[in-house]
């Protein structure tokens, strides 16, 4: 679903008491930047309840985390529902010290595959499967390539991974939504 099948609308503060009611929403990219560009340290707002992030401000709230402006969270609006309620929480960085980013963040198809497939799991809290098991679920015939794939997450700062070596598996923490892969069985 494109963003502008949804409602346009100016990111939610995190106290406005109209937010509960309010149906699937995203805010513009410059929206969310004003915000960002307003908001005191710790303030939250919600700028999109949608089942996925809408692309444009989606991209423009992941490139304001990686600048240190904001924090992501991701949390699913009511207990059962489809639609996720997406909040970024200032930081007290200020914008004149916000860290470059590299423009070129382009991902091979496969990579972005994987990220969807980890996004899903991360938000169920199932536990990662092995590369193997993720190639099989991603229709790829190389384990090797998951892995290659998995560093390629990692350097672009979209995931981080845990490892552990006594208990023989790893969580995948998805650095934009702060959703992680579960520990159990």
């Amino acid at each position: 679903m494109g963003q502008e099948a949804y409602v346009q609308h100016r990111p939610f503060e995190g106290a406005e008491c109209l937010i509960p009611f309010a149906g699937p929403f995203a805010a513009t990219a410059d929206g969310l930047s004003a915000w960002v560009s307003g908001a005191g340290a710790d303030r939250i707002c919600v700028y999109a309840r949608a089942p996925q992030a809408p692309r444009a401000v989606g991209a423009r709230a992941h490139r304001l985390m990686l600048q240190g402006l904001i924090t992501l969270r991701r949390t699913r609006h009511e207990p059962g529902s489809s639609l996720f309620d997406f909040a970024a929480r200032r930081t007290a960085l200020a914008f004149a010290n916000a860290r470059p980013v590299a423009i070129d963040t382009t991902l091979p198809t496969e990579a972005r595959l994987l990220l969807d497939l980890l996004v899903r799991l991360a938000d169920d809290r199932r536990r990662c499967p092995s590369n193997p098991s993720l190639a099989a679920m991603l229709g790829v015939r190389s384990a090797d390539l998951v892995s290659k794939h998995l560093a390629k997450l990692d350097q672009a700062n979209l995931i981080a991974i845990t490892r552990y070596e006594d208990l023989d598996f790893r969580q995948i923490e998805i650095l934009e939504t702060g959703a992680k892969t579960g520990m159990g069985v």
